[in-house]
């Protein structure tokens, strides 16, 4: 198959694959070129909002079929045009922190149906809603006190995320 394609955008690596069984996340040393595996980053994108390019090169390894790919992201240089598009996406979420419900409003110049996750802190789904017109209102009553994320995706690829914090 075709090499994975890997972007930066919003803070953090996606591998715009999302037709493969596994993903792993780690980087290279450019000195040594020593590889470190990202422990527990195994999903289609790995949140740093702050990557050492300067001494390291971040990758993925995609796994599709058994055959393993490993994809590296090549810094601002390897923008692709989904990068432009997921640019073009913001998310805002209120009240926050929030006891009982969460508004979400997707500010986005792209059309296509938006699909929101719930993740907790151990990037595990714990919901997932349909956007309509860009817009969404989740019932968190349920969840435990702490930090969540909220993911959107359109197609499969994360266009936006953001955090709250639920009392």
């Amino acid at each position: 198959g075709a090499q994975p394609n890997v972007i930066y955008s919003f803070g953090e690596f996606i591998c715009l694959e999302n037709d493969v069984t596994s993903y792993q996340w780690g980087y290279d040393n450019k000195q040594t070129l020593d590889s470190t595996i990202l422990v527990g980053q195994i999903n289609q994108s790995y949140a740093n909002s702050n990557p050492d390019t300067v001494h390291n090169y971040y990758w993925v390894i995609a796994n599709q079929g058994g055959c393993q790919r490993k994809a590296y992201y090549n810094g601002p240089l390897a923008t692709t045009g989904v990068a432009a598009v997921s640019n073009s996406t913001d998310v805002k979420i209120y009240p926050n922190p929030t006891s009982d419900y969460l508004n979400v409003d997707i500010t986005t110049t792209i059309d296509g149906k938006v699909q929101i996750e719930v993740m907790d802190m151990l990037g595990q789904k714990i919901g997932e809603t349909a956007a309509m017109n860009n817009k969404a209102l989740i019932d968190v009553s349920k969840l435990a006190s702490g930090c969540y994320f909220i993911n959107c995706y359109r197609e499969g690829i994360k266009i936006a995320g953001a955090k709250f914090i639920k009392n």
